[in-house]
């Protein structure tokens, strides 16, 4: 049975088919997330997966990112940090359809479109990851 999350893209290849159809300019973004969140985070569980999206955890924190033709999807799971909601004001958001899609947990999911929201999403990112690590359950 193949494990659920992959450090190697060409494990995946539901998300490297995605990846491939991704104009430049998100895969751009994507990467500067990815590598942005990682580092801000600290993260070590991490990898690539077929639903397909580049998933980082801890505990209960979970982030998905998804690169689309023209934004980054990312869903973050904050649940009781919710400083992390406020503070998510200046990014695209949308309603919470992770929740809607029964998925446990309390959700925000926005999306970066140009570099001018890199740095803001990663700050969100990390501010929701630390907490928890700060707060376990």
């Amino acid at each position: 049975m193949a494990r659920a999350k992959s450090t190697h893209i060409e494990d995946k290849v539901n998300f490297l088919d995605l990846i491939s159809q991704t104009p430049k300019v998100m895969r751009d973004i994507y990467a500067q997330l990815k590598i942005g969140i990682i580092s801000a985070c600290g993260a070590t569980d991490y990898g690539y997966t077929d639903k397909p999206d580049f998933r980082i955890a801890n505990g209960y924190v979970m982030i998905e990112l998804v690169p689309c033709h023209d934004r980054v999807l990312i869903m973050l799971r904050v649940d009781s940090d919710q400083s992390s909601i406020t503070n998510a004001q200046n990014l695209n958001r949308f309603a919470n359809p992770a929740t809607q899609q029964g998925k446990p947990g309390h959700w925000i999911e926005f999306s970066v479109n140009n570099i001018n929201q890199i740095q803001p999403a990663i700050k969100l990112i990390a501010s929701a990851y630390q907490y928890r690590t700060q707060n376990p359950w």
